[in-house]
């Protein structure tokens, strides 16, 4: 949901302002799920998203009306406080119709989902054209590939060494006419003994 929403944003502002949010500085917009380095992982991780993508239906009233909560609790006051000069819709009445569009982006061919590990490379081609899409990995996302467009992170993958958490640490950068729509989900409870705390490894 915070995918879609930060589409449909992104996209709005790119049709009120397109001098200002120039198209190519929009041009990709990508989720990176990464959980573990383990590749029969990913593939059912993998159909796991699309099955969540399909009960969102986000196309349907109550889809709609999920979305509409979570702009009310966190994209609206977020942009209020980290988007300063950023634009932003009056209402979500006025951000509704993006949603759309940014729906259709997403899923404008039928791989909604692209796995990239040693097994099965669907690496996005960000040459190519715009990519809209949410990729899931491991070692091959965590070193040396660049995920252009990343506004949201679902990261679960245990690291407890400085180096390794550098490395992986994708969402880093700066973000510029999208910074406050950057999220990362990150476990606080991981490992064996659920001792890890994502959070405050990646924050030292």
């Amino acid at each position: 949901r915070s995918y879609v929403l930060a589409g449909a944003i992104k996209i709005y502002r790119q049709r009120r302002d397109p001098v200002r949010y120039k198209p190519q500085a929009l041009k990709h917009h990508t989720m990176l799920i990464h959980t573990s380095s383990r590749r029969g992982v990913h593939a059912s991780l993998a159909e796991r998203v699309q099955d969540l993508w399909d009960e969102c239906a986000f196309n349907s009233p109550v889809g709609v009306g999920e979305l509409r909560e979570l702009w009310d609790s966190d994209y609206l006051p977020v942009c209020k406080a980290q988007g300063k000069g950023e634009l932003r819709p009056s209402s979500f009445n006025e951000l509704k119709p993006h949603l759309a569009a940014a729906v259709q982006r997403i899923t404008r061919d039928p791989h909604l989902v692209r796995v990239v590990n040693s097994d099965k490379d669907e690496a996005p081609d960000f040459t190519h054209g715009p990519v809209w899409k949410i990729v899931v990995g491991g070692n091959k996302l965590s070193r040396g590939y660049t995920v252009e467009g990343l506004t949201v992170s679902y990261y679960r993958r245990v690291a407890n060494t400085a180096d390794t958490l550098m490395q992986m640490g994708r969402w880093f950068g700066f973000r510029p006419g999208y910074r406050d729509l950057v999220r990362v989900f990150l476990g606080v409870k991981e490992g064996k003994k659920q001792s890890l705390d994502l959070v405050e490894l990646f924050k030292e």
